[in-house]
């Protein structure tokens, strides 16, 4: 008997993925959910549902314990961040770290159009990125990609990281968030943080909503020190809270909604990938 799994983000455009799932489980349509009470329902009433599958790009759900009972034996999420999943006691199969990543650019790439969007539509009048400087905020996997996209376009491209940083990233342009959410990293990008910068700047944002203070990054948008922010991800994401950008639009502020991942080919990849790490822990071929 095939094992029962629940998609709670939209999958029928991606066919690989679909015969992947078609052969190795009893696929339920949750794509129609779109709040706790129903997610909470379906699982009472279906205790046979033993996978969950849900990506962070979709739906502004956060799985909690108190939605997913104990009847699920595990979460899937074909993302690296995990900041849409809050659960105890249930395992969590994400691709964070995993090799499959490096094939894919789909955020990086997303990234790059935020940049030239703030250069070309949103400064008044365009701005020439070829003598301007850039600064990468965190040199992992994204990091990295955008340095070689990046290195052609501008004058200069600086990186800092927690172990190393140029000296003169604090001299630059542009900004691009592209660090881990942990700990040390949450509102990391506030009032403090921003006053460091010696010029008037320009902040992307990529990574997670929580590494910045948007209270801190509307103020700055303000009183003109950001001149532009252009962000895929909210601070409240996953509460029912709005995002305070989103509450007081601003012509200096462009938002996207969490599309960075979502490509096709980027989505096939990762969603696959998924899926064949909980075969592999379960002693299936994939």
């Amino acid at each position: 008997m095939k094992t029962k799994i629940l998609l709670l983000s939209p999958y029928k455009h991606l066919p690989k993925f679909c015969k992947l799932i078609d052969t190795h489980f009893d696929v339920i349509d949750g794509t129609d959910i779109n709040d706790y009470q129903q997610l909470n329902k379906l699982l009472k009433e279906r205790k046979d549902i033993k996978v969950v599958f849900y990506a962070p790009n979709y739906k502004n759900l956060l799985l909690t314990n108190s939605c997913i009972p104990d009847s699920v034996e595990y979460i899937l999420s074909p993302s690296t961040g995990l900041n849409h999943i809050d659960i105890q006691g249930i395992q969590v199969i994400s691709i964070k770290n995993d090799s499959v990543l490096e094939k894919i650019h789909s955020t990086a790439e997303h990234n790059l159009y935020l940049i030239l969007s703030l250069a070309k539509s949103l400064s008044k009048p365009p701005i020439e990125l070829s003598n301007l400087s850039i600064g990468i905020l965190g040199y992992g996997r994204l990091g990295r990609m955008l340095h070689k996209y990046l290195k052609p376009l501008f004058n200069n491209v600086y990186v800092r990281d927690s172990y190393f940083g140029h000296s003169n990233f604090y001299n630059i342009d542009f900004l691009s968030i592209n660090v881990d959410l942990n700990d040390s990293s949450k509102e990391l990008v506030n009032e403090k943080y921003i006053s460091q910068f010696k010029k008037n700047i320009y902040i992307v944002n990529t990574a997670r909503g929580e590494i910045v203070n948007e209270k801190d990054i509307l103020k700055n948008v303000k009183n003109g020190k950001v001149l532009g922010y252009a962000t895929d991800v909210l601070q409240e994401e996953w509460s029912e809270k709005e995002s305070i950008l989103l509450q007081e639009k601003n012509d200096n502020i462009l938002i996207t909604p969490h599309i960075g991942g979502t490509s096709i080919y980027a989505q096939e990849l990762a969603y696959s990938k998924t899926i064949n790490k909980y075969l592999q822990i379960n002693g299936h071929n994939s």
